[in-house]
């Protein structure tokens, strides 16, 4: 079926979405929850084949996270329990189809105070086993922050903090989970291995007005997984959550993916002007606004502009092509 939602059957299964007027009202937390559990069931029911692409749906998450993560957790039997660093207000998020559906619980952590509240003051929160920590993680502080809340042994590691996740992920040393999600920053592009510099106090508004300079690309978070021991298996249709298992649970289901393929140019586009509106740029001129903004290329460690790191790219590939071409 891949990304359809309309069977054979005649039946609409495009999932139902929750609205800024059900959020957080008895509605959303009741009788439009059950309708999306459900809608959940009958899509891992209707879905088959050992394919991760055939697999993607959205219930909760931002694109379709949701489903990709049901077939990476149905093919690998894991620790239902999940860290998940950046959750906003917990609505749309990676791992909630996973608690609401599948019992899994685990530990949210969130830098807004308000959002934390917000999760918490759920009516539903008290059965859902989810422990909220409100925290901004950094570098320094990620380690400790998964010894003092992780009870039980990790089977999902998911981060999403729009700026050092690099960074973050590179400095978990504790925990060794089975599956890691991670958000890349596709406007880089599918060439350089590049971050933005460290600093624990990144904030991407502040960085850069058009809200396009953070993270690091997906490149880069390739060449990190394979350092720490993963696989990257695939990514989100909104090209910016990576998946990754352990090198040790690559199977015929899920395969180690790599070569040019790997990498596609996203769907949305959120670049902003200076005075906060939406602007919509093309991925290139969205690419050419930040090309002056400083990034860390990750192989040598050496810093240098986004522009110049892709020159260099590109400058390498082409290379690498006359002397493919010469031995042929």
């Amino acid at each position: 079926m891949g990304s359809h939602f309309i069977t054979s059957m005649g039946l609409d299964l495009r999932p139902v979405q929750l609205s800024g007027q059900t959020a957080g009202s008895g509605m959303e937390n009741s009788q439009l929850v059950n309708i999306l559990l459900n809608q959940a069931r009958i899509m891992n029911a209707l879905f088959d084949g050992a394919n991760l692409d055939g697999h993607r749906y959205k219930i909760f998450s931002q694109w379709d996270e949701d489903g990709i993560l049901q077939y990476i957790t149905k093919v690998l039997k894991v620790s239902p329990f999940f860290v998940e660093i950046g959750v906003g207000d917990y609505t749309e998020c990676n791992t909630r189809l996973l608690n609401e559906k599948d019992g899994w619980t685990g530990v949210v952590v969130e830098k807004d105070e308000a959002c934390c509240r917000a999760i918490t003051e759920r009516h539903d929160f008290w059965a859902r086993g989810i422990t909220v920590c409100n925290r901004a993680v950094t570098a320094e502080n990620v380690n400790s922050i998964l010894q003092l809340y992780c009870t039980s042994e990790v089977g999902l590691l998911s981060v999403d903090i729009d700026g050092v996740d690099f960074w973050v992920w590179r400095a978990v040393e504790v925990i060794r989970p089975p599956i890691v999600v991670v958000e890349y920053n596709p406007v880089f592009g599918g060439d350089v291995s590049v971050t933005v510099p460290y600093d624990p106090d990144f904030d991407r508004g502040q960085e850069h007005y058009s809200y396009l300079y953070a993270g690091a690309s997906l490149l880069a978070m390739i060449r990190l997984g394979g350092a720490k021991g993963y696989a990257f298996v695939g990514a989100n249709s909104g090209s910016n959550n990576a998946f990754f298992i352990r090198t040790d649970l690559v199977c015929d289901e899920l395969p180690e993916r790599v070569g040019a393929g790997v990498y596609h140019e996203p769907q949305f586009r959120e670049s902003r002007a200076a005075d906060g509106r939406l602007t919509y740029l093309s991925n290139h001129d969205a690419r050419e606004l930040i090309r002056m903004m400083p990034v860390v290329e990750t192989i040598t460690g050496n810093t240098m502009s986004l522009g110049q790191a892709i020159r260099a790219a590109s400058h390498s590939i082409s290379e690498s092509e006359a002397i493919a071409q010469s031995e042929t």
